[in-house]
């Protein structure tokens, strides 16, 4: 500041009190920050929040219903909040039409129809609803406590295309763009699971760890499958992540597993 702003001020202020400085961050929103930057997302200040206040409320919930085995804020910010946001250029680069080659990965996902399944406390689904409001997200989780947490997440932000439904994911109908999953299960079982809400040109999305052990699985893809595996690199994660993007090939229509001689 200069001397003469400062002396200024302090004529204002009084020269016994000190003059309020901007606020510092604190070590989650830092590292958020950075994590943002490194992915190549650039978000809105009240998305930003939104994922603040999605952090805070998984905090508070976690401590009496368990939501998840992670503790640490900062570790539930890179493992959960900066995992799911890692994925978005990805989507939007894979999912981009020709009619929107130029749309940013937020601007891809605005408007789809995303089912994510198993969802726990809402991670990936929830998450990128928070940062992209205009997508319309079907969480399908079949434990009542991660659901009601969901919901009081939905009801805080406003979510307006967000549902929340208390079901397994092989219960559900309704034709989607996306379907999503994040550590569930097999990739043959997640396309099983899946018959209900796939439709012509529905693509899967499972978030994967370690490469050998998605080789092993892609084995056992039922016929008329392909499958497509990417690594993600997840800001502050020493770990492996892949994404695993699956769509069904013209005339492929088995979702069974292959019958093994």
């Amino acid at each position: 500041m200069p001397p003469d702003l400062l002396a200024s001020r302090q004529q204002a202020f009084g020269a016994d009190r000190q003059i309020p400085g901007p606020k510092r961050k604190t070590a989650s929103e830092v590292t958020l920050s950075a994590g943002l930057r490194d992915i190549g997302l650039s978000l809105a200040p009240d998305r930003i929040v939104a994922l603040e206040h999605f952090l805070e409320l998984l905090q508070r919930w976690n401590r009496v219903y368990n939501l998840t085995a992670v503790r640490d804020p900062q570790e539930m910010l890179v493992q959960h909040l900066l995992d799911a946001l890692a994925i978005i250029p990805i989507l939007g680069e894979r999912m981009r039409g020709a009619a929107s080659s130029q749309a940013s990965p937020l601007e891809v996902l605005a408007g789809l129809r995303i089912a994510d399944l198993g969802s726990g406390a809402g991670i990936p689904g929830l998450v990128l609803a928070l940062v992209c409001p205009e997508l319309h997200l079907l969480s399908i989780e079949p434990v009542g406590k991660k659901c009601a947490f969901q919901r009081q997440v939905v009801s805080e932000s406003g979510l307006a295309y967000v549902e929340i439904k208390q079901a397994r994911a092989e219960e559900v109908r309704q034709a989607c763009d996306l379907v999503m999953c994040r550590a569930l299960t097999s990739l043959a079982e997640f396309i099983r699971i899946s018959s209900g809400l796939i439709e012509t040109g529905t693509r899967l999305c499972a978030l994967k760890g370690r490469r050998v052990e998605i080789d092993a699985e892609l084995s056992e893809l039922p016929s008329g499958w392909n499958a497509e595996v990417l690594p993600v690199k997840v800001p502050g994660l020493d770990a492996e992540r892949h994404l695993v993007l699956m769509h069904r090939t013209a005339g492929g229509s088995d979702t069974s597993p292959p019958t093994r001689a």
